[in-house]
């Protein structure tokens, strides 16, 4: 299980990376 990171500024996080890659999704999307 490594921590992913969407950007090279965002820190490693299982509830603020969850809630991240979700707004990247939808913002993107």
């Amino acid at each position: 299980m490594k921590p992913y990171k969407l950007r090279p500024d965002d820190w490693e996080c299982p509830v603020c990376g969850a809630a991240k890659v979700d707004f990247e999704v939808y913002e993107e999307a």
